[in-house]
């Protein structure tokens, strides 16, 4: 499209993705230093640099805030990928999230820390198990099924990226490929047949069984 076909709704639709990415930003700041019940809308707007009528515009409530800063970070690729990632999407989708996640690690850190925060990591938690459940049941027993989907979101949580880049050292893009490769064994080990179990220790202390 050339400059004299440009769409105006294309400025509207980024003008509302940078509001609507202010106010959860706002929000998320004011949880590291505030306790989360006492956070109100009216501040969320202050510090979003908005006015309340905006805010609520964007986010009737607390409860749709929260929803919001669910998938705040990573919601420009969910919209291209249709929605939660597959396995197969595991190593793109990683590479473009993690070095967003590595810049907002304050923001990481409330969502660890508090209940509102656990609440955002719960939600997006749910969808996560929805997604790679349904993916994974004809590749997966259902003895291992409900083991593996947790070991993939454990590997691609932004837990595993703040100790790969946080506290590791390395680069958020080789911390990504460090998690697909995991995903991948897992995967494979997964698809296997199940361990064995060793028996357990006997009791004999000498003599004849």
């Amino acid at each position: 499209m050339s400059v004299a076909e440009h769409d105006p709704s294309d400025n509207r639709s980024a003008h509302r993705d940078r509001t609507r990415g202010a106010i959860v930003q706002a929000f998320l700041e004011i949880l590291v230093d505030e306790n989360p019940a006492t956070v109100s809308m009216p501040a969320v707007a202050r510090r979003a640099g908005v006015s309340i009528r905006t805010l609520y515009r964007y986010v009737p409530n607390k409860d749709a805030l929260v929803e919001a800063a669910s998938t705040h970070l990573h919601a420009d690729l969910l919209d291209e990928l249709g929605g939660e990632p597959t396995t197969s999407d595991l190593p793109g989708y990683l590479g473009r999230l993690w070095p967003k996640l590595a810049a907002n690690i304050p923001g990481i850190r409330v969502q660890q820390t508090n209940a509102t925060g656990r609440e955002i990591r719960r939600l997006r938690l749910e969808r996560r198990r929805t997604v790679l459940t349904e993916e994974l049941r004809d590749r997966v027993s259902d003895e291992r099924l409900a083991e593996t989907v947790d070991s993939i979101i454990a590997i691609t949580s932004s837990s595993m990226m703040v100790e790969l880049v946080d506290r590791m050292g390395h680069t958020p893009g080789r911390a990504a490929e460090l998690a697909a490769r995991l995903v991948q064994l897992v995967l494979d080990d997964a698809a296997g047949p199940p361990p064995s179990v060793s028996p357990p220790p006997s009791d004999h202390h000498g003599g004849s069984p």
